[in-house]
């Protein structure tokens, strides 16, 4: 949830590409993802995210929308209410 919400926010990401972060992310689409548990890579890429780079917040902006589009409350809402009908009916 912390992720959704960051980027809800417009906050530059750097995250693990692990698991639904990866999906969340769109594989790197939305957020600066590091592929291995290294402090080198995971430094350079906290570096990159806060340089003021136009593609950073070109990036957060994307992963905003992203989220507005594909997370929001009444899609959330109607996901869940799609699949208990589902549920009840069979």
């Amino acid at each position: 949830m912390i992720l959704l919400e960051a980027m809800a926010l417009g906050t530059p990401i750097v995250a693990h590409s692990v698991g639904g972060i990866t999906t969340v992310c769109g594989s790197g689409k939305y957020c600066n993802l590091v592929t291995h548990n290294e402090i080198e890579k995971l430094a350079s890429a906290l570096i990159n995210q806060l340089s003021p780079f136009p593609e950073n917040q070109k990036k957060a902006n994307m992963a905003q929308e992203h989220i507005q589009q594909r997370y929001s409350s009444t899609i959330n809402a109607n996901n869940f209410r799609k699949t208990y009908i589902t549920l009840l009916t069979n």
